[in-house]
């Protein structure tokens, strides 16, 4: 089961899986992630441009996002050849931390 709740600057790994149209691992020719708290606005990276996108291995990427403020986030994947998209939307409790 996947966490879907956290604290505010709490460090979290946001992950992603690109796969060719037989399933397998690929790394796409780009990749794009970007996130943004309801109704603010966004960050994004670019693999390749910015290191905040960590390629673990063939077709998998990561980002560790460290929340700022509280309320909901929405965060997505792009990627380009092999073209797929995803989207999630996380969410982290008001607060702060002792």
């Amino acid at each position: 089961m996947s966490q879907s709740s956290w604290d505010v600057h709490d460090g979290v790994k946001l992950k992603c899986e690109i796969r060719d149209e037989n399933g397998a691992l690929k790394d796409p020719a780009k990749l794009t992630f970007k996130i943004k708290p309801k109704g603010g606005t966004a960050t994004v990276y670019v693999y390749g441009t910015d290191p905040e996108i960590v390629r673990e291995s063939t077709g998998k990427y990561y980002v560790i996002w460290t929340w700022p403020s509280p309320g909901q986030w929405y965060y997505s994947w792009r990627s380009e050849n092999p073209d797929q998209y995803e989207e999630r939307r996380p969410f982290i409790r008001g607060g702060e931390l002792s």
